[in-house]
C-alpha cells in the first residue's frame, strides 16, 4: 500500500508520556510527507537523524494474500515456518 524512508526529525518534542515510547516526528525523503509514529524505544531505540523505512501493508505474507487467521498471527508467537515480509524488518508493528 506504502513504502518510503523516512528522516526522524524529533524525539518527544512535547515532552516525554511514557517510559518505554516515544514519540517520534519524521518527513520523508521522497515526498516531503511528515509522519508522527509512537515507537518503544525500549526495543527498538530511535535518534534524532535516524532513517527508517515505513510500509503499510495489508499482509505480511511476501504474496499479499492474508492466508489462514492462524498462519497470520503466526509471527508473532517467535517463528514461522514460512518466510513474511517481518524477516526483512527490525520493529514491526500491528494494530486493526
Amino acid at each position: 500500500l506504502f513504502s518510503d524512508v523516512f528522516e526522524v526529525t524529533q524525539i518527544d518534542a512535547n515532552g516525554k508520556k511514557f517510559d518505554r515510547v516515544s514519540r517520534i516526528a519524521a518527513i520523508s525523503e521522497q515526498t516531503g510527507m511528515t509522519m508522527e509514529l509512537d515507537v518503544n524505544v525500549e526495543i527498538y531505540p530511535v535518534s534524532q537523524g535516524d532513517h527508517l523505512v515505513m510500509m503499510l501493508v495489508s499482509s505480511l505474507s511476501l504474496s499479499g494474500d492474508d492466508g489462514p487467521a492462524a498462519q497470520r498471527d503466526e509471527w508473532r508467537s517467535g517463528g514461522t515456518a514460512t518466510k513474511t515480509l517481518a524477516d526483512d524488518y527490525d520493529y514491526v508493528m500491528h494494530g486493526k
